[in-house]
């Protein structure tokens, strides 16, 4: 096939916008993009040598409903047909587990296997439907991939929804299953054994939401020598797959290092061009120093276990308040629901008074093991690898990680209570006790339209915030940061919550003017205060042309605010509450008692 031929084939439903944007994207020259570790700083230099050896990149694609819905796998295979790769370079690939697909070469109800090189696209198989979540559909095309192409260097690329150390990966939106870990690795030892010196993979990668994780570490130590994986929700754009064909042509070697970096940059770029960096993260991990990480993370909770011991309930406190300050991702709360995922590098940073004989120790050992990173302005924090964090624990614990300011409205017409969320705007002194609120008769809204508001990251410079909104009818969690150093909000987009399977949403939306919103907020009976709160809509609009997120007055009435003392589990008591009256900016305050 010759290049045009080529590109329609793959792209010719796409979004125009989208493909002309992806095409202009020559993305291997761009090293250092976003807050990244350079090669320096690793120790390790690429070549930019010829390309070399043969090279096979096993793509298992399953499209779910990224492809289904906004034919996000169509546009990565459009983009990886941009170019011809050079000689000794081949892309072998899976499709499947999509209701429908966005070109006319993927059929649904049926597994497809394409190769791609340097004589371009061609169909290897058809075969019968079969779950992509199913560790016996992976294992078939891994000794497929095996069997019919000899690899000096062979890579694997998961391409689909991602849940973390506990979600796994995989979701076929036919069968609604997920792939485990556990079953990922099943998947690999029927065709390949465990070498920790000479892995079978140079890079297992995760074109996958929240797979940079420790425990995903874990599991493909032996099978790869590089992860490549991001910490946080990929958006929709995903992976630039021209850059990684690009980086192929420019040269990268013998040394698949120099590729993962590719893949790093080439993506971050990809998500500057298109507006969806300042959360973006991917990173290199190096599996064969997961020993000494793994001895230093397993020695820092033997150092909390026994810095416990005379005081536990102070202990906890503390070290949990820093876990809740802690880079984290995918949302964690009730209504984006929970990864329990934080940032590994800066937990062990923020504990270091703590756990003065480990915390360092994990640092040294986790930037020994991460040789390469791209962030975005929002997650500067992030150091490659993130841990589990469990922020709903079985057991109760009574000791405080956070407290948090409540605002709530009367409507005593209706005999109904609204409220309007949460907010890190409190001023605290962890060691008196004392905890004063800053609230000024303002709330945050969209387009004057009251929000209700959820924390969901509080870092020295930003927090930022998930609130429940219909968007053009579909129910999402718009994404709001406010900067501290510009003292103003920044939309971020809007997307779904994790879904019923731990997987999150890589569909992140860019709200634009005429879109229909509907604000949602939590109500509740006046007389069962505390009970049985519905999430219910409370006004919809279209949005202007210059929309935006600020604060505002608050409409005249009776508004009470309340402190929320939450503890590590997701648990938290409430203050007595302190009763405002708004009138023409006028505040009255009283504090309730019984």
């Amino acid at each position: 096939m010759d290049r045009i031929k080529r590109h329609g084939t793959w792209a010719g439903t796409l979004r125009i916008a989208m493909v002309l944007i992806t095409c202009l994207c020559v993305l291997f020259a761009c090293l250092g993009c976003g807050d990244s570790k350079s090669a320096d700083d690793s120790g390790i230099k690429g070549t930019g040598e010829k390309t070399t050896g043969k090279w096979v990149v096993e793509l298992y694609m399953c499209g779910t409903d990224l492809e289904s819905e906004g034919g996000a796998a169509t546009n990565d295979l459009a983009e990886l047909t941009e170019n011809l790769p050079p000689e000794g370079v081949t892309f072998v690939i899976q499709t499947g587990g999509a209701k429908k697909w966005h070109n006319d070469e993927v059929k649904r109800k049926e597994i497809d296997r394409f190769v791609y090189d340097k004589d371009g696209l061609r169909r290897l198989d058809k075969l019968p439907d079969a779950d992509m979540a199913s560790p016996d559909t992976l294992a078939s095309f891994l000794k497929f991939a095996q069997d019919k192409f000899e690899a000096d260097h062979r890579i694997l690329i998961m391409w689909n929804h991602g849940g973390g150390t506990v979600g796994g990966a995989c979701y076929d939106e036919r069968t609604q299953h997920i792939m485990s870990l556990n079953q990922m690795q099943d998947a690999l030892a029927s065709t390949y054994n465990k070498d920790r010196d000479k892995p079978p993979f140079d890079i297992v990668g995760f074109d996958c939401c929240l797979m940079a994780t420790y425990g995903v570490a874990n599991n493909f130590e032996g099978y790869g020598r590089y992860l490549v994986a991001s910490q946080e929700l990929e958006p929709g754009n995903g992976w630039y797959y021209t850059g990684i064909v690009n980086g192929f042509n420019e040269g990268v070697g013998s040394d698949p290092l120099v590729l993962a970096k590719v893949m790093c940059d080439s993506y971050m770029k990809g998500c500057e061009d298109v507006g969806t960096d300042d959360q973006a993260t991917l990173s290199v991990t190096d599996l064969s120093k997961l020993p000494q990480l793994r001895e230093a993370y397993e020695q820092m909770g033997v150092e909390a276990i026994k810095a416990a011991e005379k005081n536990p309930k102070k202990f906890f406190s503390r070290y949990a308040r820093q876990a809740k300050k802690s880079a984290n991702f995918g949302g964690n709360t009730r209504d984006t629901g929970y990864t329990n995922m934080i940032d590994m590098g800066d937990f062990a940073k923020r504990t270091e008074d703590l756990l003065p004989d480990t915390a360092k120790k994990v640092q040294q050992a986790l930037s020994a093991a991460v040789l390469y990173k791209v962030s975005g302005a929002l997650k500067e924090d992030s150091q490659g690898l993130s841990c589990y964090y469990p922020y709903q624990l079985e057991q109760q614990m009574e000791n405080l990680s956070a407290i948090r300011c409540d605002l709530i409205w009367y409507d005593a017409d209706k005999n109904l209570m609204y409220m309007f969320g949460n907010d890190a705007n409190v001023d605290v002194d962890w060691e008196k006790g004392t905890c004063k609120d800053n609230f000024d008769g303002t709330w945050m809204m969209l387009d004057k339209h009251p929000l209700y508001t959820d924390v969901t990251e509080q870092t020295d410079d930003h927090i930022t915030y998930a609130i429940p909104i219909k968007l053009n009818g579909e129910q999402m969690n718009l994404f709001v940061v406010y900067e501290d150093a510009k003292q103003a909000y920044r939309i971020l987009g809007a997307r779904a919550a994790i879904n019923e399977q731990g997987a999150g949403d890589r569909n992140l939306v860019k709200l634009k003017p005429g879109d229909k919103v509907t604000t949602q907020q939590y109500a509740m009976s006046i007389d069962k205060a505390g009970k049985d709160a519905q999430l219910v809509d409370v006004a919809t609009f279209q949005l202007g042309e210059n929309f935006a997120v600020t604060d505002e007055p608050l409409a005249d009435g009776t508004y009470a605010y309340v402190f929320d003392f939450i503890a590590p589990n997701g648990d938290y008591s409430m203050s007595d509450m302190a009763s405002y009256e708004l009138k023409g900016g006028n505040i009255t305050t009283s504090v309730a008692t019984e």
